[in-house]
C-alpha cells in the first residue's frame, strides 16, 4: 500500500493486521470447504447409489458445522458444476494454497533473508526467483519434484497453519 497507492505507512501498518486477519479468515472457511467436496465425491463415487442428499449434508454439517435445513430433501450437491465439469479436482484448490504458503516462506526466510519485510513487494529477486524456479522450468518434473527442487523441501502444511495462526509476517 506504501510503495503502489501512496498510502502513509500508519495508515498501511494499521490496515496491514486485518488485512492479514481476513485472508487467515478466508483460508480457513475455503479449507473447511474443501473438506466437504473432497469427502463427499470420494463417498460419492465410491457407492454412487447412497442417499446423496444425505451424505452431502453429513459432510456440510461435519466439516463446515452448517446445520441441514429441516425437512430438505433437494439434491443441493449438484449445484456444484465442480462435480460435473473438474471431477476430483477440489483437492487441488487447498494444495494450492498450502503450495502459496510454503512458497511465501521460502520467499521470505531464504532468498529474502535478512532484508526488511517490504523486500516482498520490492525486491527484483522475487521477480527473478520466480521466473527462474518457477516459470522458467515449467513441466520439467512432477509439482511434488518441482516445489522439493525450487524450495529445498517435500510439501509443508506447517507454513500453511502458520499463515492461519498469523505466524508468517
Amino acid at each position: 500500500l506504501r510503495y503502489y497507492a501512496g498510502v502513509p505507512a500508519e495508515t498501511a501498518a494499521g490496515v496491514a493486521g486485518a488485512a492479514r486477519q481476513q485472508v487467515a479468515d478466508n483460508l480457513l472457511v475455503f479449507m473447511h470447504w474443501c473438506f466437504v467436496m473432497a469427502h463427499f465425491e470420494r463417498e460419492l463415487y465410491r457407492d454412487p447409489e447412497k442417499d446423496l442428499n444425505t451424505l452431502w449434508w453429513d459432510m456440510v454439517e461435519k466439516y463446515q458445522r452448517v446445520r441441514r435445513p429441516d425437512n430438505r430433501s433437494s439434491a443441493d450437491w449438484a449445484a456444484k458444476i465442480h462435480l460435473a465439469s473438474s471431477p476430483v479436482y477440489y483437492h487441488n484448490y487447498q494444495l494450492g494454497e498450502m503450495l502459496a504458503s510454503q512458497l511465501l516462506h521460502h520467499l521470505r526466510a531464504v532468498e529474502l533473508q535478512g532484508e526488511d519485510a517490504d523486500a516482498l513487494v520490492t525486491s527484483p529477486k522475487v521477480g527473478r526467483w520466480l521466473q527462474g524456479e518457477l516459470f522458467a522450468p515449467g513441466a520439467l518434473r512432477p509439482w511434488e519434484e518441482w516445489l522439493e527442487h525450487a524450495t529445498g523441501e517435500a510439501l509443508n502444511p506447517a507454513y500453511f497453519i502458520d499463515q492461519l495462526a498469523g505466524r508468517d509476517a
